[in-house]
């Protein structure tokens, strides 16, 4: 198998003969994986995918007739599995912690009917509907694949490539967040030790 660069061109690998193009992302199952590593494409196209299903619910959770609790169900089941597609994955910053923050809210806020003009605090909005912070529901699914991967024997893929270090130098400036990184600051935030993840 003959790989080689182009000369006049360095977005161009190829492979056998047959020209293959470098590109900055690319969708692999529903997630948005970037060059750089970096979360942002992935985090909008989850906040598209969940205004698409918000949208296609809008008949149920847009409907004053219809009990809160059954609204609650219908976000808690089918909207929200949408933004969090992947979470377990990601390195948040507390710029797309932001944005998810602030495109639940709105959800939430239509499918109660209510605008800010209102002045209802956003704790009262959840209390209506059952529904706890976005935020919280992806550090427990990022905190359940830890776990997770935690049992596995030393030898299986998942262990070994997370505990991989990558060779070379960190650029300038503050270093990236990590999944590790955010793991840790998970586990602080809940009061857990490493050994809980037998458990």
């Amino acid at each position: 198998m003959a790989t080689g660069l182009d000369a006049a061109d360095n977005s161009t690998i190829h492979l056998d003969g047959i020209p293959i193009i470098r590109i900055e992302e690319f969708k692999y199952l529903g997630s948005v994986l970037c060059k750089e590593g970096d979360i942002n494409a992935d985090i909008k196209n989850r906040m598209a995918c969940g205004w698409l299903r918000w949208r296609e619910c809008s008949g149920v959770l847009c409907d004053k007739k219809m009990p809160p609790r059954l609204k609650s169900k219908v976000y808690q089941t089918v909207i929200r599995p949408a933004l969090l597609y992947g979470s377990e994955c990601w390195a948040p910053a507390k710029r797309h912690e932001q944005m998810l923050h602030t495109t639940e809210m709105r959800m939430l806020w239509w499918t109660c009917g209510v605008t800010r003009l209102d002045r209802i605090p956003n704790i009262k909005i959840r209390w209506r509907l059952g529904v706890v912070p976005i935020i919280e529901k992806a550090q427990e699914h990022q905190l359940r694949w830890y776990g997770h991967t935690e049992r596995h024997p030393d030898d299986h893929i998942s262990k070994i490539v997370q505990r991989m270090e990558v060779e070379g130098k960190w650029p300038r400036g503050r270093p990236k967040r990590r999944w590790m990184d955010s793991i840790q600051t998970n586990m602080t935030a809940c009061g857990l030790m490493e050994q809980d993840t037998t458990n």
